[in-house]
């Protein structure tokens, strides 16, 4: 018999009490970090790789429920039991701000450009705190339904997200107008809400359950249940084919994210297991218990990751096989006659519905989207994330990654052709028997424009690769070109990419260039009173 490998984690020690979040930066000059939140009261920073500790944040008086760091690594944030959060300059460990509040703060999070704070506990309020006038009032969120448990930004800092501690679900705000705007439902409060690193997927812990959002139209992906109550859950960042969740039983699972099935199981805590993260890089990961260690394991390469890893390899390869002479050849026209060609052998195909995906390696199917009836048109998205299919009078749009419906909807008329915007993914188009290019929104399936000049059906529509026009081909001989309509939201996004963008150029090179080295503020005279407020 195989004898099974066991798992030899980094133990980083140092906290008193249980170690309730943690949080890794993204990867910066100096590497990354990790920041730990602890019932102790003070929270601790790591270097992210090799767990050596960094320096410890003092000065609450009660436990500290979670923490984060911000893009750059230069300010770290912690909500605390005693009423308040706090802003630290994470280079010297000095208290830069505190915010305070009426009840236990629960969460916080730092907006991708750092400039906003996002707070959230039991007074079932949402506080944004702008970061570059910390004396001004903050901004409130329309009441929170419950206690908030979690908090997350999302969509280039336009939504928020959070959970509440004493109901299901997980509700996301748009931040302009302050006011819920979708909820993903879950039988039982959710412990542990995570965005992915891309901003692609959300991934939630409720109870026994983990569940895989797709974070920009809110469906359903991926649904498993564990084999005891989970507190946390995360996915590996790089590959997106495995992710971890721990709780109750006090061992750190390794799950397949396209089957559920486990593929490690790793021991080494004394306690429940409160959180896990992954690091940045996908190649390690960290816990936090109730006996007050934090692990850091390496991840366990499967046979997926090295060979898609290869693959790619293999493909750049033969990419850069091709000429330039070959590139810049230029398209003029083209014709191939098939007169003779039978009608058994054009229609061959058009007998049965849905879509194959196949594995190149293996050959085989490994997937099918299925349809009512035959697919006319599939397109897969610029970015890769999108498959489009028409099959009669239904467009559908469908998780490339994870094969789940994403959308599907009912058309005026039977189409032949759709494709889906390719810059902000917010309208598509859709043509067939009625002659007629239809655009619709992506969100919500209302039409916005409709096209007519074509003098017969149309077969197939697409859009340019900037998505600024789009070209259509009919029974009639012709193709017309088109220009794609402006939504407003498109131009609201746009807007705000400039907006951020303009944000994110204020921070100084300087800043980003100091070198971390080491702090640690004392503060003996702490009572065992203030250290145990707010349990």
């Amino acid at each position: 018999m195989e004898k099974k490998k066991v798992a030899v984690p980094l133990v980083c020690h140092g906290h008193s009490r249980p170690v309730v979040d943690l949080f890794y930066s993204p990867l910066t000059p100096d590497g990354f970090f990790l920041i730990s939140a602890s019932k102790d009261s003070s929270p601790m920073l790591r270097n992210g790789e090799s767990g050596d500790w960094i320096g410890t944040f003092q000065g609450h008086k009660g436990a500290v429920w979670s923490c984060c760091l911000d893009t750059n690594a230069l300010r770290a944030a912690s909500a605390s039991a005693d009423f308040s959060t706090k802003v630290w300059d994470a280079l010297t460990g000095d208290e830069l701000h505190s915010f305070e509040h009426k009840h236990i703060v629960r969460a916080c999070a730092f907006s991708e450009d750092t400039h906003l704070l996002l707070t959230g506990g039991v007074e079932k309020i949402l506080r944004i705190y702008d970061m570059n006038r910390p004396d001004a009032p903050p901004r409130e969120v329309d009441k929170s339904p419950g206690s908030v448990r979690t908090v997350a930004w999302l969509h280039s800092d336009q939504t928020i997200l959070s959970s509440c501690s004493d109901m299901g679900g997980v509700r996301l705000w748009d931040v302009r107008s302050g006011k819920i705007v979708q909820t993903l439902e879950t039988k039982l409060p959710v412990t542990s809400a995570e965005v992915s690193q891309d901003g692609h997927y959300i991934t939630t812990v409720d109870g026994s359950t983990v569940k895989f959002w797709d974070a920009n139209h809110y469906g359903l992906v991926k649904s498993y249940d564990m084999p005891c109550t989970m507190e946390s859950a995360s996915l590996e960042p790089k590959y997106r084919n495995k992710f971890i969740a721990a709780g109750e039983d006090m061992w750190i699972h390794v799950f397949d994210f396209h089957t559920g099935n486990e593929i490690a199981c790793n021991k080494g805590h004394h306690g429940p297991v409160h959180c896990v993260r992954f690091s940045p890089g996908g190649e390690s990961y960290a816990s936090g218990s109730e006996d007050g260690t934090i692990r850091i394991w390496q991840t366990p390469l499967s046979h997926d990751a090295a060979s898609e890893a290869l693959s790619a390899n293999e493909s750049i390869e033969k990419g850069m096989k091709i000429s330039a002479d070959e590139v810049s050849h230029k398209i003029e026209s083209f014709h191939i006659a098939d007169e003779g060609k039978s009608k058994e052998s054009e229609q061959a195909g058009d007998d049965m519905g849905g879509v194959r995906l196949w594995d190149v390696r293996s050959g085989k199917i490994v997937q099918t989207l299925e349809t009512k009836l035959p697919v006319t048109s599939a397109e897969v998205s610029q970015d890769g994330h999108y498959i489009t299919t028409v099959d009669g009078s239904t467009v559908k749009f469908w998780d490339a990654n994870h094969y789940g419906l994403v959308k599907s909807y009912d058309m005026p008329c039977t189409m032949e052709s759709a494709s889906l915007e390719p810059k902000y993914r917010n309208k598509f188009i859709a043509a067939g028997e009625d002659m007629w290019i239809h655009v619709f929104d992506f969100h919500t399936g209302n039409e916005i424009a409709c096209n007519k000049g074509h003098h017969g059906p149309v077969h197939c529509v697409r859009f340019s690769p900037g998505g600024e026009s789009y070209a259509s081909g009919s029974e009639d001989g012709t193709i017309r070109i088109w220009q794609t309509p402006l939504s407003h939201d498109a131009a609201s996004e746009a807007l705000s990419a400039n907006e951020s963008i303009e944000k994110g150029m204020k921070i100084s090179a300087d800043e980003v260039s100091h070198k971390i080295e080491s702090f640690h503020i004392a503060d003996e005279g702490k009572s065992k009173e203030s250290e145990q407020a707010g349990e």
